[in-house]
């Protein structure tokens, strides 16, 4: 997640669609006054900052797993706490009308596809000034060194219980499960 004063976008990271890769970019773009969620395993390389919780619990929620269980990630006790695939209604309500109406907002008010990422970064190049990298980087790439097709992850009842769960994603970007 990262909202970004100097270029003025929010990115509204998802789960499972490069996302990672795609904020280690947007975040080296970034200048020191902007937001830049953490991720687990970037926190050491100097890019998430200013992401909170502003309250004076915040530094010991970062480091306590027990009170992260005992208090929720929303609570006012924390003040401004961005987070690593943040709900946008969360990042709306932080940032205020004003700068979430006048920023650009993706994957908002703008969805990329991955499958159409070359585009999606010629579009963000040109749109927001930023000089990203492609390909992008490979920032989860040992992850899954082999994958196979999404597919064979799913016999029939897989494939009902995703169209279920992601029907209105599913009937908005036009998918069909043999795509």
């Amino acid at each position: 997640m990262i909202v970004s004063h100097q270029h003025r976008f929010i990115f509204v990271k998802t789960h499972k669609t490069a996302g990672s890769s795609l904020e280690v970019a947007l975040a080296r773009e970034c200048a020191a006054q902007d937001i830049v969620s953490h991720m687990e395993d970037n926190i050491a390389s100097g890019l998430p900052r200013n992401y909170g919780p502003t309250s004076a619990l915040g530094p010991w929620y970062n480091r306590s797993r027990l009170l992260r269980k005992l208090v929720h990630r929303h609570s006012p006790l924390l003040g401004a706490y961005y987070y690593e695939h943040m709900p946008a209604w969360r990042i709306r309500e932080l940032v205020g009308e004003e700068v979430w109406g006048s920023y650009f907002t993706f994957c908002f008010d703008r969805i990329y596809e991955f499958r159409e990422l070359p585009a999606a970064l010629a579009d963000l190049r040109a749109r927001l000034g930023l000089a990203l990298p492609e390909p992008l980087p490979r920032e989860k790439a040992t992850v899954a060194p082999t994958r196979k097709p999404y597919r064979d992850y799913y016999d029939d009842a897989g494939r009902e219980q995703i169209g279920r769960l992601y029907a209105r994603e599913i009937a908005l970007l036009g998918y069909r499960f043999g795509d």
